[in-house]
């Protein structure tokens, strides 16, 4: 089957009219990629609920708001226990540029789709962090031809791709709950990240889908948990505390700085190739990297 659905963790908090905006035109775009949408709908007025064949909701508790972690764990639950193969799972301002093979890239993944079987697990590039227009412009061969995937330990819930791992390796891997709650009362955040090391320290492949851009619509406005930029750096330390913490065995270390080197950690527990790179057109360049 390969990559049919998109399961979206919702919650509008304070800025319901903007976020429910986002969220609409998110939906929309995922529809017309022909996958079907899940949303785990979090304290929805009967309009929020949209009508469409394709859409499904799962609703969370009426008595608190779940934090994304624990929503997100629901998801994984219920993706883990069906047979789809391969899915998106987005926060719900998320969707991708139309960049390189932002437009195609569902029809040209179910194509190949047993081409996949090294990628668990990938981001695609996030434009605040990593430039791109360079790389696509002096390498188009490379990127205009095949799906391009290099290791990474690192994951930005907005918006990922997860392979059924209960499905194809009889392994069920959630979001830990350590991360749910920081001192503040606000969440410690993390937990993305934490699920990629656990996927590495489960020897399956983590990657960044170089082909593909985030593009969050809510942009760096606001966060329906976090307050300010500012009180997001706060928990940066404890994040990275919490890291070292739960993968020191698998070969973690700390640097002085506060954050967490992964060297060892990716050298002893990464086991797929560091770069695969997957054709999609014909006399791709595929073979120089195999």
């Amino acid at each position: 089957m390969g990559l049919t659905h998109v399961y979206i963790i919702s919650w509008f908090g304070d800025q319901y009219q903007k976020r429910l905006g986002y969220h609409n035109t998110q939906v929309e775009y995922f529809l017309n990629k022909g996958l079907k949408v899940v949303i785990l709908a979090q304290d929805y007025n009967s309009k929020d609920f949209l009508e469409h064949n394709d859409i499904r909701y799962i609703l969370g508790p009426e008595d608190r708001i779940l934090r994304p972690g624990e929503a997100r764990n629901i998801l994984l639950k219920d993706f883990y226990e069906s047979d789809v193969d391969f899915a998106i799972f987005a926060d719900n301002d998320s969707i991708l540029y139309d960049h390189c093979d932002g437009e195609h890239f569902v029809e040209n993944i179910n194509k190949n789709w047993e081409k996949y079987s090294h990628v668990d697990m990938a981001m695609p590039i996030n434009p605040r962090n990593e430039p791109f227009n360079k790389r696509y412009r002096e390498e188009k061969d490379l990127y205009f031809n095949n799906h391009v995937f290099k290791k990474t330990s690192n994951c930005k819930g907005s918006l990922f791709f997860l392979k059924n791992v209960l499905k194809y390796y009889q392994k069920s891997i959630y979001n830990a709950e350590e991360y749910n709650l920081h001192t503040d009362g606000g969440i410690l955040g993390g937990e993305d990240g934490d699920l990629a090391l656990q996927f590495i320290a489960h020897g399956l492949g983590v990657y960044k889908f170089e082909n593909l851009v985030l593009k969050e619509m809510g942009g760096g406005e606001y966060s329906t948990w976090s307050e300010s930029m500012e009180h997001r750096n706060t928990i940066t330390d404890p994040m990275h505390l919490m890291w070292y913490k739960r993968f020191k065995d698998k070969g973690m270390e700390m640097k002085d700085n506060g954050r967490v080197n992964r060297r060892n950690f990716m050298k002893r527990n990464f086991k797929r190739p560091d770069k695969v790179v997957i054709p999609y057109i014909e006399n791709s360049l595929e073979e120089l990297f195999t």
